[in-house]
């Protein structure tokens, strides 16, 4: 085994290591291609709990996996209202039509 293929197999067994008292932690490595051919399919096993190596040229690029529970709970939670109220000040041509100038970059 090479250098290359040792520490790639290092690092897929440090992120195995992670979160696993929250998912399943199956993992899987998939390519680009692969993932465009069976999008929904994949999410929906994301979804179940596997995380998702994503590589292109078989060098990895992406990682997907499950949303945590700490954010699924947050993400429930209402931000409060006017949370910058005070902080800046927006100019009363906020919404007018930009520039020439800069219309024409």
């Amino acid at each position: 085994m090479g250098k290359k293929a040792a520490s790639w197999d290092a690092l897929l067994k440090l992120l195995e290591l992670q979160d696993k008292s929250e998912y399943n932690i199956a993992m899987i490595t998939i390519s680009i291609d692969d993932m465009q051919g069976d999008l929904i399919g994949y999410l929906r096993r994301v979804q179940a709990g596997e995380t998702l190596i994503i590589t292109q040229a078989n060098a990895p690029i992406a990682e997907i996996k499950p949303v945590s529970k700490i954010i699924k709970q947050n993400a429930k939670q209402l931000r409060p209202f006017a949370l910058c109220k005070g902080n800046f000040v927006l100019p009363d041509d906020f919404d007018s039509p930009l520039p020439e100038e800069i219309l024409s970059q």
